[in-house]
């Protein structure tokens, strides 16, 4: 019987080394889903390894409150909309994968400040004026916009994300944002 724990918790899975929406297995050698259920030979990776890009980005590198009015606005747009939505399960399951590979790259960039500036004016408040204004949809588009371009701009490999997929969220927003 599977631990209650889910593969993307586990020191195992390697979130750079990806094929078909699956993520590779270190322990057992083959490739998963980063939400299945974890097997016997889980190894907890911890939230603060783990890692948040946006919490990085907002409280390490620009200096706000980890329980600013921004962060709060975020999580609870995540906690009570998108964990609630079955379409966005898969954007959240790539944001745990993705997240903490794309928070190291940042706090080593010499331009994070740079950076951490454009997520804020380009994307994260854009985002909270969609959520505030229950466009929802919008702001999930952003958020896909933001990941994309990060992960781009680091040179990680966007072609297995679920945000790259058709769903059903309107791509209204057209904007191209440059992070160089």
């Amino acid at each position: 019987m599977p631990y209650p724990w889910e593969c993307r918790d586990c020191r195992w899975l390697n979130p750079e080394d990806s094929k078909w929406g699956e993520f590779y297995c270190e322990y057992n050698h083959y490739y998963v889903k980063a939400g299945s259920p974890s097997c016997r030979h889980f190894e907890k990776v911890s939230r603060a390894e783990a890692g948040c890009y946006l919490t990085t980005a907002m409280c390490e590198i620009m200096n706000y409150d980890d329980d600013c009015i921004t962060l709060n606005t975020l999580r609870d747009f995540r906690d009570n909309y998108m964990k609630n939505n079955s379409e966005c399960l898969p954007l959240l399951n790539d944001y745990d994968v993705v997240g903490p590979i794309i928070c190291d790259k940042l706090k080593k960039d010499d331009n994070n400040i740079m950076i951490a500036h454009v997520m804020l004016t380009e994307f994260i408040i854009p985002a909270i004026d969609c959520i505030k204004n229950n466009y929802f949809d919008d702001a999930i588009c952003i958020y896909k916009d933001m990941t994309i371009k990060l992960m781009e701009h680091y040179d990680l490999d966007t072609s297995n994300l679920a945000c790259m997929k058709d769903t059903i969220f309107n791509k209204t927003r057209k904007r191209e944002i440059v992070l160089r």
